[in-house]
C-alpha cells in the first residue's frame, strides 16, 4: 500500500520538479533508514 502512495506521489512530483527532486529525496530517505537500521544492530 506504502509503495503505491510512494509511487503516485513521486509522478507527481516528477512532473512538476522535474525527475532530481524526486530521486534526491527517495535516496536521503534510503540513507535515513540505513542508518536507523545500523544504529538498532
Amino acid at each position: 500500500m506504502l509503495i503505491i502512495a510512494a509511487n503516485l506521489l513521486a509522478g507527481k512530483l516528477t512532473s512538476r520538479y522535474g525527475p532530481r527532486l524526486p530521486m534526491a529525496a527517495g535516496q536521503l530517505l534510503q540513507i535515513i533508514g540505513l542508518l536507523a537500521l545500523l544504529s538498532s544492530a
